[in-house]
């Protein structure tokens, strides 16, 4: 496999905030901040919140009896 694929793979996460280039070590996984999580889950609530009333909402008497 040739490395470009993985380089720019790479570069796109470290673009994206997933990864932090190190000096000596590389590339790293980024670790959030508080700050950072609790935004993630804020946004992570609400979708989840969202998919649940939509889902609700569409059931059907019919697949609640299975």
């Amino acid at each position: 496999m040739s490395r470009t694929p993985i380089r720019e793979t790479i570069r796109q996460m470290e673009i994206e905030g997933m990864l932090d280039y190190s000096p000596r070590f590389g590339a790293v996984v980024h670790r959030p901040d508080s700050q950072e999580l609790t935004q993630r889950y804020g946004v992570r609530e609400a979708l989840e919140s969202y998919a649940a009333d939509e889902a609700a909402q569409s059931i059907t008497p019919k697949v609640l009896m299975h």
